[in-house]
């Protein structure tokens, strides 16, 4: 990667018109062979570049010398897809997933929520494969599996990290089709028959015939329903309340017990109830979540969990049947210093650089001392687990604004608020975004923001809202006041690399070989038009520009054509 040249351009004085400003190039040097088509500056003035059609970056200091380069990736995540066998939910820790992919290693995966996508933990170092037929509980920080492929069905534990601790058998029991262990390390099986209660040396210790749904909580309470009945016990089996299911029920599916002493039963066909402590039936509500391939789970909040295989998501449902999550799994074995597809970056107070990778749906993080840090997967929360973030700012107390898309931008434009870790704090749905859209974020050190969309008809639209995500201003769309020309319907359609820069409480556009100057109002009151001018060699040149940022009363704007970046002084 060839380093770059900054051009030096000399503006003439601000005009309130269009004026033509001749500009001159710093001789000297070859342009770079890679494009950039982004730029930051930070408080060292050192420059950051980013190369959205190579996929690459580069670090430079002051003097335009080289400090670090980032290469491609690949121009495609490989697709990761897994095949759930079981669902566990309970007390004290997160839903659990129990699955395998392709190929001959068996269910060796655990599939948990994090951050609004799934974490992968594979399960390492058992002596023998563990089958699609097996089962999956937690309790504390140990996973245990059990395998009903084998005869009798074998029992692996493993630490929460996927490290093998030990494994047992469990004579007497056939066909679990669900497990759970309580902090005593009871062991809790529903089979045909009904739910089976051993002790952590294996032996029986009581029955309970007909069940078809159960719980197990901390706070040392057993539920169970059948067909007919649900009942609530101590972990001794001494029955403590006792009720019947709502008029219309069938089987019971899923079984949960809340902090109060409630119950949530969830029933085939789609109803949910809801009992209080005494098991008298509170309140009810239907719908339907369909088929889950892993069976259904309940939390002690009566939220149910099912997992749908075609979009490969652990979709939580409130009791009312709302779909409130999705959680997909988002590869994350990419090395964190390979880019697929850059998108936009974005400086933070405390000096880290953010880059939004459209092809691997990621935010990687540059910590000036650290390096390259640990890349964070982009979804949509309650919608895709895996979105392309479009355009990343960072406010003055360093969190993240972004607009982000479904992968493929296939469905509704989004924008996010993110700490200064990455972690999602919030978002709003901006509805759909338009084939081929270009949309575009600035924002005010005051906290205000401004968003500009291409997909609005007729003409390109340019919003500004509030710190607190109000809109307090318009133009564009059908109003022509977002031209150029009064008298000439066209608006002004970025590229897809080209930038708002906020300033003076305004903006600057630099698009088009022009500085395009709008007030608080989004009125515009100026134009600087760039001439075309020669380069040393003498050839003509034509501004291209892309990406901008301002640093110190400095404009630096990308040129896309001439592979090189304008150092323009603001007067």
């Amino acid at each position: 990667m060839a380093r770059l040249i900054l051009i030096l351009l000399l503006l003439c004085p601000a005009l309130a018109q269009k004026v033509p400003c001749k500009t001159d190039l710093v001789p000297g040097g070859e342009l770079a062979v890679n494009t950039p088509s982004d730029v930051l500056v930070d408080a060292r003035g050192r420059i950051f570049l980013l190369y959205g059609r190579e996929g690459g970056a580069e670090l430079l200091d002051a003097a335009g010398r080289s400090l670090m380069k980032l290469e491609t990736g690949e121009t495609e995540p490989r697709a990761t897809r897994f095949r759930v066998h079981a669902l566990w939910t309970g007390s004290g820790a997160p839903p659990s997933l129990l699955a395998s992919q392709d190929g001959p290693e068996g269910a060796v995966w655990v599939l948990t929520p994090s951050d609004d996508n799934l974490k992968a933990t594979r399960l390492r170092g058992a002596p023998e494969p563990i089958s699609d037929q097996a089962v999956l509980a937690r309790e504390g920080d140990r996973y245990y599996v059990l395998d009903n492929a084998t005869n009798p069905p074998r029992l692996w534990i493993f630490s929460t990290s996927g490290a093998f601790v030990a494994r047992g058998s469990c004579p007497g029991l056939a066909r679990v089709r669900k497990m759970a262990l309580d902090r005593n390390h009871n062991l809790y099986a529903l089979v045909d028959a009904g739910l089976v209660v051993y002790n952590r040396l294996g032996s029986k210790r009581y029955t309970l015939p007909g069940a078809r749904a159960f719980s197990v909580n901390r706070e040392d309470r057993l539920v169970a329903a059948g067909g007919e009945w649900l009942r609530k016990f101590d972990l001794s089996g001494n029955l403590l309340a006792e009720g019947r299911p709502p008029q219309g029920a069938t089987q019971p599916e899923a079984m949960s017990l809340t902090a109060d002493g409630s119950m949530f039963v969830y029933y085939a066909g789609g109803l949910l109830a809801r009992f209080d402590a005494r098991a008298e039936l509170e309140d009810e509500s239907n719908f339907n979540p369909g088929s889950s391939p892993a069976g259904y789970g309940l939390d002690s909040q009566g939220r149910l969990f099912t997992w749908d295989n075609g979009a490969e998501q652990l979709i939580m449902r409130a009791p009312s049947g709302k779909v409130i999550n999705r959680a997909g799994y988002v590869p994350g074995g990419f090395s964190p210093d390979k880019l697929v597809n850059p998108t936009d970056a974005t400086l933070a107070p405390d000096g880290k650089i953010w880059v939004g990778e459209a092809g691997g749906c990621r935010l990687h993080r540059y910590h000036p001392e650290r390096g390259w840090l640990e890349p964070i997967a982009v979804g949509i929360r309650g919608g895709a687990a895996r979105a392309e973030p479009l355009q990343i700012k960072s406010d003055h107390r360093g969190e993240l604004l972004m607009l982000v898309a479904p992968a493929g931008r296939r469905g509704n434009l989004f924008i996010q608020r993110r700490d200064s870790s990455g972690k999602l704090l919030g978002q709003k749905d901006l509805g759909p975004i338009g084939p081929g859209a270009v949309v575009k974020l600035a924002v005010q050190p005051s906290g205000e923001s401004y968003l500009y969309r291409s997909d609005t008809s007729p003409r390109p639209s340019l919003e500004r809202f509030d710190s607190r995500g109000n809109r307090i201003g318009f133009v564009g769309g059908k109003d022509p006041n977002f031209t150029l020309s009064k008298g000439v319907a066209t608006g002004i359609f970025l590229k897809p690399e080209e930038d708002l820069v906020a300033y003076k409480g305004g903006l600057i556009i630099p698009t088009g070989g022009q500085l395009i100057y709008l007030d608080s109002e989004l009125k515009i009151y100026k134009v600087l038009a760039l001439s075309h001018h020669r380069s040393a060699t003498g050839a003509r040149v034509t501004l291209d520009f892309g990406g901008a940022c301002l640093a110190d009363g400095v404009l630096y704007v990308t040129d896309m054509s001439n592979q090189c970046v304008h150092k323009i002084m603001l007067r």
